[in-house]
Order: structure tokens, then sequence, then C-alpha cells
């Protein structure tokens, strides 16, 4: 039995630590905040984001950090994306040096462009890594209903032993050793998840959505190959397979968030939320990195050119219907 350590006491955190649990290890579910804690404590439920999904007691919650970390044969990272950074460096002084670290935070960094394992390495750089990875919503985690993910490490010998860890009769992990396509594909569907929302919205058919979809795993796969990822791993759980459920369902906030502009709710409205979708930080830095490894994105620049430069959805749409005729693999 292992002592799994979860940081990040948000739906995806609290679904995880209860993903660990029921692969017979002791877990410690870790938060900054004392209120968030002490409700956990006192209801033994996330009420706001995982209604109705009980915390076993034995799952301990905790904003101690020397402890939380200090107790951990595996530290999970549950963060949002854009405060990765700043939670390995709050973290940093209690983690045990050789204590593997699972990345599950899909996205980019802003301004660095980097992906989470090179902003963790960066600041945790004696801790080895993985990342977590796959369709998955955390509700239907926290349900003990059937999923399945991948785990990449560049170390096959640690991706194996946290897939053993994670596993159970609902929750299947899968083993890979790319680090780097894993968290592309899970980072930059949410780019695309936007896009076909958008055509739910506007009503413009399963057609538009089902070649909106095909043609976004295309784009992916261009950018995560020019970065170092395999071919295959897109066509996997980690590409297809999260790209899958995050743009074709209502659950996916991605999803809703462009259903919502091509519904005609203002953009400026929906930017304007306290919670924004992961898609709207990451397609900045996809198509800067696009444009560094010279990769042809057409519906990641559209999304981007739609809500960072504000430019019109008619006259994006038309951009890529006109765009000349090419050999569908390329």
């Amino acid at each position: 039995m292992a002592h799994i350590t979860v940081i990040g006491a948000g739906a995806w955190g609290t679904a995880l630590a209860l993903a660990a649990h029921r692969g017979d290890n002791s877990v410690t579910l870790w938060s900054p905040f004392e209120d968030e804690v002490n409700m956990l404590r006192d209801k033994r439920m996330h009420i706001s984001k995982l209604p109705d999904v009980m915390i076993p007691e034995d799952i301990e919650i905790s904003s101690d950090t020397h402890q939380a970390c200090q107790d951990a044969d595996v530290v999970v990272l549950a963060p949002p994306a854009q405060k990765m950074r700043e939670v390995c460096q709050y973290i940093r002084p209690f983690m045990k040096e050789a204590a593997p670290v699972v990345i599950t935070s899909k996205g980019i960094e802003n301004i660095t462009n980097q992906l989470m394992s090179q902003v963790v390495s960066e600041v945790l750089n004696l801790n080895p890594l993985a990342a977590l990875s796959g369709p998955s919503f955390a509700v239907e985690v926290g349900q003990n209903l059937p999923t399945a993910v991948t785990i990449a490490s560049e170390h096959a010998a640690l991706a194996e032993q946290i897939c053993k860890q994670f596993n159970s009769t609902h929750f299947r992990p899968y083993l890979s050793t790319d680090i780097i396509g894993t968290q592309l594909g899970g980072a930059l569907k949410n780019v695309i998840a936007i896009a076909c929302g958008i055509l739910d919205g506007m009503d413009l058919g399963h057609n538009a959505r089902a070649a909106t979809l095909t043609r976004g795993i295309a784009e992916i796969s261009r950018l995560g190959v020019a970065m170092g990822g395999k071919p295959e791993t897109f066509m996997g759980l980690s590409g297809i397979g999260d790209l899958t459920l995050t743009a074709l369902s209502t659950k996916s906030r991605n999803m809703s968030f462009g259903q919502a502009i091509g519904k005609g709710i203002p953009l400026e409205e929906l930017l304007g939320k306290d919670t924004l979708t992961e898609g709207v930080f990451t397609v900045k830095s996809a198509v800067e990195l696009a444009e560094r490894y010279e990769v042809e994105m057409p519906i990641t620049f559209a999304i981007h050119r739609l809500i960072n430069n504000q430019e019109r959805l008619e006259d994006l749409m038309g951009d890529i219907l006109s765009r000349p005729l090419k050999e569908e693999a390329a």
C-alpha cells in the first residue's frame, strides 16, 4: 500500500483522491484553504462540485503542507494549470526529493508556453515526473463510473508503478512513455471543443461538428509530433479519447462555452465570468507554439482570432471554409 497525497481539493483533486483510495492506497487530500478543509471534513462531500459523492472517513483532509508532503510516497498535482508554478513553489520546501510527482492538470502555461511537466521540473527538479490524462470527467470518476486514462512518464517503470497504484475495478490506467504527447492532447483538445460547441450552438449540424473534431485531432497531432510527441498517442485515450469526450458533451465547460458563443451570447459577457474554461487560456499559447514550430492549425487560429482579437465569427468561418483544397492526410 502506498500513501498518495493529492494537492488541490477541487472537483478533480477530490475525484482523484477517491480513485487513489479505491486502488487500496492510503490518501491525503490537501487544500491551502481552511474553509474548504473544514467543509470537506464536516460534510465528507464536496457539495458544490461533487454532490452526492461521499468521501470515505479514512481519506485524510488537511491543510498541513509539511505532513501532507512528507508522508507521501506519491504526490498528485491537481491545481488549475495556470496556478501550477505557484503551487509547486509553495510545496517545494516540504517535498521529499525522491517522491514521484503525477501531473493531472491539462494546460499550457501562459507567457512561457511551457507544458506542465516543464513547469514542474523547473521548480521540483529532483522529483521524477509522470502525467495522467484522458477522457475523465471529475464527477464520473467521483461516482466510480468506468473510466480509462493514460499515465505517461519518460521512465516506463515509474509509469507502470503509478498505473498499478491507481488501478481499480472501475478506473483503468494505460501506460505510455510519451509524456509530451499525453499532455498536449489533454491541453489542445479544449480549444477544439470550443469550436465544436460553437457549431452546436449555431445549430450547424452533426456533419460540421464531426468534421471539426476530425480535423481538430489532425492539427493537434501535427503540433504534438513537431514538439516530440508520438503519432500514436493522439489516436489514444489522451488524444482522440479526451477530445471526443470534451467536444461532444455539454458537461464539458469548453464545449458549453463555445455553445454559448454560437447561441449569440456576447463574448465580453462570457469572458467576464470568474471561472473561465481551460481552452480560453490555452489557445494563445497554442498559436504561439504553432508559429514557433511552423505548424498549420486553422481551427485553433480561428478560435484565437475570435477570443483574443474579437474578430467576427462569420468572417472566421468563411476563411476556414474557403481554404485551398488539399489531401486529407496533410
